[in-house]
């Protein structure tokens, strides 16, 4: 773009800064979640160490779910998973019961069903675990 002879650029570069700040700013202002497994504890027959290593996987699913703009802080997920002899999640339960938006709480609930624990060789195990979600 030219500059005019006193320097300045006119209306079309005005204005195209402004939609430059414009977008940084709704940029700046979309936080993007985070999702961390705090703890993972199963009780039955699942090992401690295979539980954690299935529900990391759903860290990033997790974390897209939660997105929301404008939103700072963190909130504490605590989800009781039913694991099958299979190794498919079979039942999730979690506090607290209510997120800012129903679509969110569903979301999570499909990534945290979507999780694969390794087939067990008797019964089925139940696994407590803890998030920590940070916008």
């Amino acid at each position: 773009m030219r500059s005019r002879p006193d320097g300045r650029r006119g209306a079309a570069a005005f204005v195209l800064a402004c939609l430059s700040f414009a977008s940084a700013t709704a940029v700046a202002q979309h936080r993007v979640a985070e999702a961390l497994l705090t703890s993972a504890t199963p009780t039955g027959p699942l090992p401690a160490s295979a539980a954690e290593a299935a529900l990391r996987t759903a860290l990033h699913p997790i974390a897209v779910c939660v997105q929301a703009p404008f939103r700072v802080g963190s909130m504490e997920l605590h989800a009781t998973l039913v694991v099958g002899a299979a190794g498919r999640v079979t039942s999730v339960t979690m506090q607290p019961a209510t997120f800012p938006r129903d679509s969110m709480r569903r979301c999570v609930s499909r990534a945290l069903r979507s999780v694969r624990f390794p087939a067990l060789a008797s019964g089925a195990s139940t696994v407590e675990a803890v998030f920590e979600i940070n916008w």
